[in-house]
């Protein structure tokens, strides 16, 4: 859900700076990472009240997802003049055995309301990710239902009333 704020910015052209944000998530990672495509750090609270946040200085792009026949529509994500700390930090989910997405979480704020985010956080997870000396880039997928099984669940004892006796 987008708050009235948000609406009235994009639809006055208001003064006010619109912020998009990146938490980026691993099982591998000892915390999250979070950019913020802004030329200065940015403080804020996560959703529902949650804790403050530290978003480092990034200059960053997200390309929309093409439209074709393809079940699943990936975004391109281009993160511009990467330090070593975050390079390290993805070059070390290669060694995840279990071959976890990273997850990759879009925020927007407002400049002047950094007390929650301005819409609904977007999880998608990043893939086909490849780095250089210069940049991060990599495609951002929705939730692959595409391949997920079908029912999730293992029909077993659990599922009392789906046994038939004898």
């Amino acid at each position: 859900m987008t708050t009235e704020s948000l609406k009235e910015n994009y639809v006055s052209s208001g003064n006010d700076i619109i912020l998009h944000t990146l938490q980026l998530n691993h099982t591998t990672f000892s915390s999250p990472y979070y950019i913020v495509q802004n030329n200065d750090d940015f403080v804020a609270n996560l959703e529902n009240g949650g804790p403050l946040a530290t978003f480092q200085k990034y200059s960053f792009t997200i390309d929309g997802p093409s439209k074709n026949s393809q079940g699943n529509q990936y975004i391109n994500i281009n993160i511009d003049a990467v330090n070593t700390t975050l390079v390290d930090m993805l070059e070390n989910t290669s060694l995840d055995e279990n071959n976890n997405p990273i997850e990759l979480i879009y925020r927007v704020y407002l400049a002047s309301d950094t007390t929650t985010p301005q819409a609904d956080p977007t999880k998608l997870y990043l893939k086909n990710v490849s780095v250089d000396n210069f940049s991060i880039s990599g495609q951002a997928v929705f939730l692959n239902l595409n391949n997920a099984k079908f029912p999730n669940a293992k029909y077993d004892n659990t599922f009392q009333n789906l046994i038939i006796s004898k």
